[in-house]
């Protein structure tokens, strides 16, 4: 599957992610913005689960402009009501159908807020401001955890890039190098 790792902040965001897909039996190492990570019309997006979805968001949606009032109020409401209809539709327009059986979770960053949406269209933001999704996540947000509030995004950035490398230590689906973004508003 693949490791994502992310941090929040007080007016930045960081998002990392591995770069390794193994798709029955075959391993495949990504190179920076052709993988599962990618940044796109202001948008930071890290997909853990069926790749597919990285794909169509990267290469044919076309994201809408976020709102210009950037309080978590208005990022809730536009995530539940614009964003995630929009996506849903893109997926129809494309013929395309999640895999249940695979599964996803997207961490998206907008206007520095994480948002971790889940295959079934929710959306979650965690109140310690640390994410982790995906076959080593357990790891991932183990490591965020002990190594306490970063304060800086560049301190965020050591620390994803950290805990990405334990994971790929513990899942054999997760490997080195971790492809960051940060985001700051």
């Amino acid at each position: 599957m693949t490791t994502l790792a992310g941090v929040q902040g007080n007016g930045w965001s960081v998002i990392g992610a591995d770069s390794r897909v193994i798709d029955d039996g075959a391993i495949v190492d990504l190179p920076k913005n052709a993988g599962k990570i990618f940044r796109k019309s202001g948008y930071i997006l890290a997909v853990a689960g069926d790749f597919r979805t990285a794909q169509i968001m990267q290469h044919s949606f076309a994201f809408p402009k976020p709102p210009t009032d950037a309080s978590v109020d208005a990022l809730d409401k536009f995530f539940t009501t614009e964003l995630i209809p929009m996506w849903k539709a893109e997926y129809e327009d494309v013929g395309y159908t999640p895999d249940k059986d695979i599964g996803n979770t997207i961490l998206v960053s907008l206007s520095s807020t994480i948002y971790a949406i889940g295959d079934d269209w929710t959306w979650a933001r965690d109140k310690r401001n640390i994410y982790a999704a995906g076959s080593g996540a357990a790891y991932a947000i183990g490591a965020l955890s002990a190594y306490g509030v970063p304060k800086t995004a560049d301190e965020a950035v050591a620390q994803i890039k950290a805990a990405i490398k334990i994971a790929s230590q513990y899942d054999h689906n997760t490997s080195e190098p971790a492809i960051i973004y940060t985001q700051e508003s």
